[in-house]
Parts: structure tokens; C-alpha cells; sequence
């Protein structure tokens, strides 16, 4: 699985070189992640085609978890008022209204 550079580096998609070169050096001190993938990142978000590829991957995922736990906190309110196994063909269909709309 490839490594998402925004998390990597600790910014997000806004950010200028001047910002992903402080975060490199950050990194890099943290050591949370080798070298050679910092500056893979760096790179990555150097390249303006690139960066634009990731900052469209990076936007699908945090719209894929918004909406994810939206979804579970429907959930878990449903089931702490009656039990949310009969809610679960309504949630569907909720989920399927969003999508076409």
C-alpha cells in the first residue's frame, strides 16, 4: 500500500514548499518514518502533477470517513432507541439516496 505523503509529512493539501520542506526536516527528526520515504513524499508533493493526484486521493478518503461515521453514529443511535437491526434496510436506502443525488 503506498504511503500517503500529506500524513507522512504532517500538512495538508494547502501547503506551500516552504511548509512541506519545514515538515520534511520535522520528520525526519521524528523518525517515525525512513528516510527514503520522507523524501519520497517531499518529491511527490513537489511535482505539481503528483501532488494534484494526491490531493484528490487524499480528499475520496476523508469524504470516505466523514460519511463512514456519519453512518455509524446513525447507527449507534438507532440501536441505543430500539435495537438497530431493523434500521439497517433504511440506512441502506438512505446511503443510496445520497449517491444518486
Amino acid at each position: 500500500m503506498k504511503n500517503n505523503p500529506f500524513k507522512i509529512l504532517d500538512i495538508t493539501p494547502s501547503a506551500d514548499k516552504k511548509m512541506i520542506m519545514r515538515q520534511v526536516t520535522l520528520a525526519m527528526k521524528k523518525r517515525e518514518y525512513n528516510p527514503k520515504t520522507i523524501v519520497e513524499s517531499q518529491k511527490t508533493l513537489f511535482n505539481p502533477i503528483t501532488k494534484a493526484v494526491e490531493e484528490f486521493q487524499y480528499f475520496l478518503t476523508i469524504n470516505t470517513m466523514s460519511q463512514a461515521s456519519g453512518q455509524l453514529t446513525k447507527a449507534a443511535n438507532m440501536k441505543a432507541k430500539d435495537g438497530y437491526e431493523q434500521h439497517i434496510p433504511q440506512l441502506l436506502n438512505l446511503d443510496n439516496e445520497k449517491t444518486t443525488a
